[in-house]
């Protein structure tokens, strides 16, 4: 079920009478507007002569697929209910039920979406893959909003290819505008212990945040998408040769304070790579 769309207050009466395998129904001129606008939402109708759904055994939850001005598109006999015909009077609700707390629980599978999907506060999304070059996150990002990307990768690659993994913000790159510095360490690893090199060092400007380096194995990251203070922070595990991982924290400020970053964007590798991310709004 995708998550669902809440709004307070919401409750009217039916138009008009439904059968019990009608798929649309039609609130009280004038009352759509005190539903959700978009997304899916859930409803409990029951009859005109009880005071509340509780009272009527056979109220039945619908699921509010869509919406348009006072006509409703709905999923019949929700959440173990039946379906039965309704008249003109009786009533409607938006509610909170079992299923909407099961959703909650919900991580959103963006795998194979072809759209951004804005995730609430406290939702999360993945995006699963495989053998790719590019991968858009389809998140739609809000204009003061924080989110934490994770990013598990196959580690079986033999490639190790000089070259970066950038997220494209807004599925779009801007020259120079991406202010870089990070820190790396390398770790040999061996049976019974392991070594470590020196720190590096490392800044520049790019045309989009680079995440990554050659074979990127995992990482996390915070993202600030608030206009004003946009950037990035975190940090990622690459392997550099068949022995050796490299542990780096790196930041990303995004000069430009004009530009909504209104899309979490598209990360680009520089060569396939097959994962998965999770993406969560914090805030």
């Amino acid at each position: 079920m995708p998550f669902l769309k809440k709004k307070n207050f919401a409750a009217s009466s039916l138009s008009a009478g439904i059968d019990d395998d009608d798929t649309s129904l039609t609130v009280v001129t004038g009352d759509g507007i005190k539903f959700p606008s978009s997304g899916t939402f859930v409803c409990v109708v029951w009859g005109a002569e009880y005071d509340s759904p509780d009272l009527d055994s056979a109220a039945e939850i619908v699921y509010v697929t869509a919406r348009s001005t006072d006509s409703f598109t709905i999923s019949r006999a929700q959440e173990s209910t039946t379906a039965i015909a309704w008249a003109s009077g009786d009533k409607i609700a938006h509610v909170v039920t079992a299923g909407t707390f099961d959703d909650l629980d919900a991580i959103v599978d963006l795998s194979a979406a072809s759209t951004d999907y804005s995730l609430d506060i406290g939702q999360s999304a993945k995006i699963d893959f495989a053998s790719q070059t590019s991968v858009a996150l389809h998140v739609a990002t809000s204009a003061s909003g924080v989110y934490r990307i994770f990013y598990l990768g196959d580690h079986t690659n033999t490639t190790y290819t000089a070259s970066s993994t950038y997220l494209r913000p807004n599925n779009t790159t801007y020259s120079g505008e991406f202010i870089y510095y990070e820190m790396g360490k390398e770790v040999s690893f061996s049976e019974g212990g392991g070594s470590s090199s020196p720190d590096s060092y490392r800044a520049g400007e790019h045309d989009a945040i680079q995440i990554g380096y050659q074979q990127l194995i995992s990482g996390e990251w915070v993202v600030i998408t608030k206009t004003e203070a946009k950037s990035l922070s975190g940090t990622h595990r690459r392997k550099a040769s068949g022995t050796a991982g490299v542990f780096t924290w790196h930041q990303t400020l995004w000069e430009d304070t004009d530009t909504a970053w209104s899309s979490l964007g598209t990360v680009v590798f520089p060569f396939n790579h097959s994962g998965t991310f999770i993406v969560e709004r914090i805030a």
